[in-house]
């Protein structure tokens, strides 16, 4: 096999209206089951994602988390950055190896896939005290259980969504149903929800292209995986 030209890989998109040509930073908070495969799909999309997350990787998380078996034992974030090289071809991303906080770096493009809400107001805090009155700026916040999940997009400049954002959809982890250990996270909700996230994201961009909403960007999504056979058509 003779060299491979990397720019190819964008030859199916790169005339999209969110196609980023200058590969911006977007940062991700969390690498389990909604930041691993998302770290991937904003890789593969051209973006350059900063990743935060001190976990290593044990048995149980190989079933819903794009993470290697041979992995086991090494930090998240290593692991998917060496995913993401071999997926792109280059080692376009940042890894934090460390619990966020406070103190922590924010941007205009915040993704939050924690599995905690403290976590998720810390960042979101952050992000809302320097960008909140951006016009280019989001904050796109995924939560996932084993056959739905929830998305909530706060764009910047929207006070209102990001005042009911905060008072509604930031409680305390102590409210938050616990579910059975097994009943957690799949591979399959877990692409799902972060390939809508990332749809989201490059609506967004979309619309700040076109200086005009031509594409949705909802403040809250939801999904459930179908069970009703009698509502549901195979063709």
């Amino acid at each position: 096999m003779g060299t491979i030209d990397l720019k190819s890989r964008y030859d199916r998109f790169s005339d999209a209206l969110w196609f980023p040509s200058n590969h911006p930073m977007v940062l991700v908070g969390g690498c389990g089951g909604i930041g691993s495969w998302l770290s991937m799909f904003l890789a593969r999309a051209g973006f350059t994602p900063a990743i935060y997350d001190f976990d290593t990787i044990e048995e149980h998380n190989i079933g819903g988390q794009l993470l290697k078996p041979a992995d086991v034992g090494k930090t998240k974030v290593s692991s998917i950055g060496n995913t993401i090289t071999q997926f792109t071809g280059e080692e376009k991303y940042h890894l934090f190896e460390e619990k966020i906080d406070k103190n922590s770096m924010t941007h205009n493009y915040c993704f939050s896939a924690f599995d905690n809400m403290e976590a998720r107001r810390v960042m979101f805090e952050s992000w809302q005290k320097q960008y909140g009155e951006t016009t280019d700026a989001i904050f796109i916040d995924g939560r996932l259980m084993a056959e739905s999940y929830e998305i909530l997009c706060v764009t910047g400049n929207d006070p209102v969504a990001q005042d009911k954002y905060e008072k509604e959809y930031l409680f305390s982890d102590d409210e938050v149903e616990d579910a059975p250990c097994s009943l957690k996270q799949t591979t399959h909700m877990a692409g799902i929800i972060a390939g809508q996230m990332t749809a989201f994201f490059t609506n967004f961009l979309t619309n700040i292209a076109e200086k005009e909403e031509v594409r949705e960007v909802p403040f809250f999504h939801s999904y459930f995986l179908p069970m009703n056979l009698t509502n549901t058509q195979h063709i």
